[in-house]
């Protein structure tokens, strides 16, 4: 085999390295550096139309295009037909993210023409980083941007909600319209969701791979790196949910399965799983219910879910050292003046009203009503808190659906008071 003159390589190692050099994974790495790598790589010939990667097979190994092109293929949730996404040339990869997770290949990959690859198996992926840890830099600068990539995506995709909404109220002129809108507005975030869930879960489980020591990061600026980028997934994945949760609520495909439950069991477990993030803001959680053995004729998977939101959303809002009190009480005929009234002019059976309080800088009576609706945010006077305004318009809808209603009591300076409505178990 021949040698190349400016490495000491083989030949075929330095037109691989060539092809390394042109892909953001290796192009930061010295000339002797990429060529340690390249030595790694097996050359793999994919004729025309041949399928190199199936849409869930588990992962095996990274691939760059060293000659020719393939197309990217996903698998559509409606026709179950292979859609055509995009097409890659050299220099590209994909699979990258299968040396370090289990996840299965979100995509089907097809040569288009004759054409080849450079195959990093993970075995060699492994063991080229027990013995050049930094090369694990470049991978780890692939999630970040991919990261960077899906938070773009999410603002992007907040943004045609927003403006699909206000398509929406402009159709009111024609309701089958407007219905085609929502219903076609649902789908749409259902489908970027559920798109970027999987590369996010990837993602997260790479990260956690590369924390607990899969390979040594001595450099305590790398782990820094690692947390940062694990909390950016976290949010990402928290605003995936909360977009799915509401694209199905949209679009009525949430069913309710009802049980008879304690509401103060509810209450316990939901202020329990809320603790230890109020802890960290030395916040105190009370709750003072009247009725703890009083049951409540809900979903309980969904209520909990309410109180999960509205919870955490006080503690978000509440400064250090403050409070948040929870309470329960049961509603009397005479007080559900607001509620549906039956053919005497009273109003149905009683129902269980839930309250919970802060300590935060309060709301302006003029956003009362705008801060359940998708995407609204309250204008604060101290620092912005991230979010994306899904989580009150979740509550919203689910109380609602359950036959109920919420609604905010606050005054600035003094605080904010969110209180729902459930019904009351039969007997």
């Amino acid at each position: 085999m021949p040698q190349s003159m400016e490495t000491g390589f083989p030949a075929h190692v330095k037109m691989y390295a060539d092809v390394l050099a042109q892909t953001g994974l290796f192009s930061a790495l010295a000339e002797d550096a990429i060529a340690r790598v390249a030595k790694e790589f097996l050359p793999l010939s994919v004729p025309d139309g041949n399928i190199l990667l199936r849409e869930g097979d588990p992962p095996q190994a990274l691939y760059i295009i060293a000659q020719g092109s393939f197309s990217v293929h996903v698998l559509s949730e409606n026709t179950r037909e292979q859609i055509r996404v995009r097409t890659m040339g050299i220099g590209e990869y994909f699979g990258e993210m299968g040396l370090l997770t289990d996840s299965p290949h979100s995509a089907t990959i097809r040569a288009e023409g004759d054409s080849q690859v450079l195959k990093l198996p993970r075995a060699a992926f492994h063991q080229l980083l027990r013995d050049h840890p930094a090369a694990a830099i470049p991978v780890l600068g692939v999630v970040s941007r991919r990261l960077q990539a899906v938070s773009t995506e999410m603002a992007e995709a907040k943004r045609i909600s927003r403006d699909l909404l206000q398509i929406n109220q402009d159709l009111e002129v024609s309701q089958e319209q407007l219905k085609e809108s929502s219903a076609l507005k649902s789908e749409f975030v259902s489908h970027v969701s559920h798109e970027l869930r999987t590369p996010l879960a990837s993602m997260r489980l790479a990260i956690d791979n590369m924390l607990d020591g899969i390979v040594e990061t001595p450099d305590p600026r790398l782990r820094q790196y690692l947390f940062r980028l694990r909390e950016n997934a976290d949010r990402l994945s928290r605003l995936i949910s909360n977009l799915l949760d509401l694209s199905r609520l949209e679009a009525g495909r949430i069913e309710l399965n009802r049980a008879a439950i304690r509401i103060g069991d509810i209450i316990n477990q939901a202020a329990e799983t809320i603790r230890p993030l109020a802890a960290a803001k030395e916040i105190a959680i009370t709750v003072e219910s009247e009725l703890p053995e009083r049951e409540t004729w809900v979903d309980p998977d969904r209520v909990h879910q309410i109180f999960i939101n509205l919870l955490g959303n006080a503690v978000k809002f509440t400064p250090a050292t403050g409070r948040i009190n929870v309470s329960a009480r049961l509603r009397t005929r005479l007080e559900r003046v607001n509620e549906t009234l039956d053919e005497t002019g009273e109003s149905s059976a009683s129902a269980i009203e839930v309250a919970i309080q802060d300590s935060g800088e309060g709301i302006p009576a003029s956003e009362q009503e705008a801060i359940f609706d998708k995407f609204y945010q309250a204008q604060r006077r101290g620092p912005k808190v991230p979010g994306a305004g899904l989580g009150l318009a979740i509550c919203k809808t689910l109380v609602e659906l359950h036959g109920g209603r919420i609604w905010v009591e606050s005054k600035i300076g003094q605080g904010s008071r969110f209180v729902f409505t459930l019904p009351v178990a039969v007997k």
